[in-house]
């Protein structure tokens, strides 16, 4: 690891930038790694005792520490586009964060990168576990799982590498995949990207850098992309591609009945099943251990998660829907059902109106308006007898009335950062709101 410079500027103090100072340890770096955090976060008294020199920046010397560097790395929720950042990287610097600089130490032709604004973690998880099923060995890595730079150096030559990625981490990989998977293209990190422009070109980089060899593509992007993939590209769920035909997952003459894996995990997540049997096939699998191991698959939480609860009204955990297109693919989902909808959360100028417009369907008994969105949809929605701007989600639990057969869904199309750490956080509260009012009901 001579290559890499004797001072490094590491800003950000997170999960994935403490394992890239463990990573120096790991390799015997002897330089000196200059350490800014934003929220100030104490080091971790073990990362002193790695070999290496630590020195803390005060904020004040953040520019000059960053200019006396040839290379930074940031934590992923750090925004490439910071002013700083950009300085840098005019004066010649590189900047990255720990998954971009563990790309250039790994074999691409073993890395499988997927993207996409939503069902990435879904989709790697599944294809991950399609693979180890089938006598694979497969590493769950990135943004999901273990960070990839926990991987490097690597330990044998025969391992397939999944890797989630955020369009926070493939901005600026420093070194590509040769294998993609691209999931779809919504709007979403609005504020991270300086708008929509930059968002849907930093992720499309995953599929259309000049390393890829091959990418999975949703059909829906086949117009707009076709003319601008150089590698070999395999469009799901299209015609001629793996695709669905009801209950039914097709690819020419194959076909799987994945009636079961509907009931679990929700049609809309059946695309991503297709994105992964796609992938399957591409990396040597037979159609019949592929679908052997996708009928084994478990949903993940948070994602249209039907809580196990006992009682006759269904509440349904689908804190990780960031967006309107998300939200409505839950509301499809449970659309025969009378639903009580909480939406809401922190507002990054994304567009509301098919959400909105959706919201006065018959079958949407009530809708609670919580946070920053829920501030900004009550402008609109505020005069319908339904929608109730509630503000948090402990007081729309508080005030709900279910009845028997309704099913209560979180879906908030909106990032949880006002009220919430993360999504995770958002739907752990409302798991435990619910079982309160079960446990409440049933003692009532």
């Amino acid at each position: 690891m001579d290559d890499l410079p004797s001072r490094i500027f590491v800003w950000g103090l997170g999960r994935e930038n403490t394992a890239f100072l463990r990573f120096l340890g790991r390799i015997g770096w002897q330089g000196t790694c200059l350490l800014y955090d934003d929220a100030q976060a104490p080091v971790d008294p073990a990362l002193k005792e790695l070999g290496f020199e630590l020195e803390d920046v005060a904020a004040h010397d953040l520019r000059r520490g960053l200019a006396s560097v040839g290379l930074v790395i940031r934590s992923p929720g750090l925004s490439a586009y910071r002013e700083e950042l950009q300085e840098a990287i005019s004066a010649g610097g590189t900047v990255s964060t720990s998954t971009g600089l563990a790309m250039t130490r790994l074999d691409p032709a073993r890395c499988i990168g997927i993207t996409g604004t939503k069902g990435k973690s879904t989709t790697s998880t599944m294809l991950h576990h399609v693979l180890q099923s089938a006598g694979r060995k497969a590493a769950l890595v990135g943004n999901i799982g273990k960070p990839l730079i926990d991987v490097v150096p690597e330990t044998d030559a025969e391992t397939l590498y999944v890797i989630e990625l955020s369009s926070y981490q493939v901005t600026d990989l420093m070194a590509h995949p040769h294998h993609a998977i691209l999931l779809n293209l919504f709007s979403d990190h609005l504020d991270w990207h300086h708008g929509i422009e930059n968002y849907h070109r930093d992720k499309l980089r995953l599929v259309t850098n000049a390393e890829v060899e091959w990418c999975a593509v949703h059909g829906d992007l086949r117009a707009r992309l076709e003319d601008q993939l150089d590698a070999e590209a395999d469009w799901f769920c299209a015609p001629g591609g793996v695709h669905l035909d009801g209950a039914q997952i097709i690819h020419g003459s194959e076909r799987f009945d994945a009636s079961e894996l509907f009931a679990r995990f929700g049609p809309h997540m059946m695309q991503n099943a297709c994105a992964v049997l796609t992938a399957a096939r591409h990396l040597g699998l037979s159609w019949d251990e592929a679908t052997a191991g996708l009928s084994t698959c478990k949903p993940l939480e948070h994602r249209q998660q039907v809580l196990e609860l006992p009682g006759p009204v269904r509440f349904v955990n689908d804190s990780i829907s960031t967006t309107p297109e998300t939200a409505l693919a839950a509301i499809d989902r449970f659309a025969g059902a009378r639903l009580h909808l909480i939406i809401g959360g922190s507002d990054r100028g994304v567009d509301y109106s098919a959400l909105t417009a959706r919201l006065s369907d018959e079958g949407i008994k009530a809708v609670y308006l919580v946070g920053e969105v829920g501030a900004r949809l009550n402008e609109t929605l505020g005069a319908a007898a339904h929608v109730h701007h509630v503000q948090t989600l402990d007081r729309a639990m508080a005030v709900l009335e279910a009845g028997p057969g309704d099913v209560v869904l979180l879906s908030p199309a909106a990032a949880s950062h006002d009220q919430f750490k993360n999504f995770e956080a958002r739907g752990k509260r409302f798991a435990e709101l619910a079982q309160a009012l079960v446990e409440q009901q049933g003692n009532g």
